[in-house]
């Protein structure tokens, strides 16, 4: 068996390695299958996509565990440039497109050195995954709550904060040597931290604010306080593959808390969709329909009746006999 330090855990442990690989999988399968509701939506549903989406996409291929994906999809978008450079095939519509945005944006991270393949002492010690998580929920908050000039101020200074952190992060500890990892440590535990609360208290102003009962303002701040589940505290055990596992479930669990307020419009096409299917053929109005009480249902004055209303045979045989 492996020798360990005191205080860590061996990596070649079956059962912890087999627990990290199962843990893994289910909380990357679910980011996939929320981040593929979440563009279905909309795409399909509302027909609004903005940069959010695409900046929860780059959540995705940036966690620990999509490092291939990332791979794949960014070498694919650089052979698909250079060949269309070579060839003269750039046009100025392709600037345009949120799929070339969302590769420029890939290859930038790759050139820079975020990828696990480029700096493997910093594997454990890189906040980009997390900052993506968080610029999409800033994003998130934009778009209902823009109306609100001092709480778009403050979403902004949370944006620039995000990103300036991140590269920051980037160039001091990819392209200058390294420092102390204790020190790196110590300033993701903080930084992370204070943004989290600092994100997680956006919305509750407004929810505080709206004009609704207090087991609905409850309902609506349950929401947005799901956050709650990414808030983490970093120490210099963050190496540890125990402490790993909770690291992928976090950056998981954002992920998938930003995706969560989208989803409700795919429920909602499809209760429409089902209530479509079951609506029954009415026979059309032969004129103005003014309803009668007869015996305690509606009878339309020609005859006729009013669908959704339960009316008896025998009701039925008085209004023909009447008529």
């Amino acid at each position: 068996m492996e020798r360990t330090n005191p205080g860590h855990s061996s990596k070649n442990s079956n059962v912890t390695t087999c627990t990290y690989y199962v843990v893994s999988s289910i909380v990357a399968g679910a980011m996939t299958l929320c981040v593929a509701l979440r563009l279905y939506v909309r795409f399909r549903i509302t027909r609004s996509p903005w940069w959010d989406d695409a900046n929860a996409v780059l959540s995705l291929v940036s966690n620990p565990r999509h490092g291939t994906i990332k791979h794949i999809i960014t070498s694919a978008f650089i052979s698909c440039w250079n060949l269309r450079a070579y060839t003269g095939l750039i046009w100025r519509s392709d600037y345009s497109r949120p799929c070339f945005r969302l590769g420029m944006a890939m290859a930038l991270t790759k050139a820079l050195g975020i990828s696990d393949a480029a700096k493997p002492h910093l594997r454990n010690h890189r906040p980009n995954g997390q900052n993506f998580t968080k610029i999409t929920l800033l994003l998130l908050y934009l778009r209902p709550f823009f109306i609100k000039t001092g709480l778009k101020v403050a979403i902004w200074i949370g944006l620039v904060f995000c990103n300036a952190y991140s590269f920051a992060h980037v160039f001091v500890y990819n392209l200058v040597d390294r420092g102390p990892l204790v020190a790196v440590t110590h300033s993701v535990s903080i930084v992370g931290a204070v943004s989290d609360v600092y994100i997680l208290a956006l919305p509750m102003y407004v929810v505080a604010q709206l004009h609704m009962r207090a087991a609905k303002k409850g309902r609506v701040a349950a929401v947005f306080l799901t956050g709650l589940l990414f808030h983490y505290t970093s120490d210099q055990t963050w190496s540890l593959l125990p402490i790993y596992i909770v690291r992928i479930v976090e950056t998981g669990v954002g992920i998938i808390c930003s995706c969560l307020p989208i989803l409700p419009p795919l429920f909602k096409a499809k209760d429409d969709k089902q209530m479509r299917g079951q609506r029954l053929p009415v026979f059309p109005p032969r004129g103005p329909q003014k309803p009668l009480p007869v015996n305690g249902s509606l009878v339309s004055s020609e005859g006729g009746f009013h669908a959704d209303i339960p009316i008896s045979i025998g009701t039925l045989n008085e209004a023909s006999s009447s008529s």
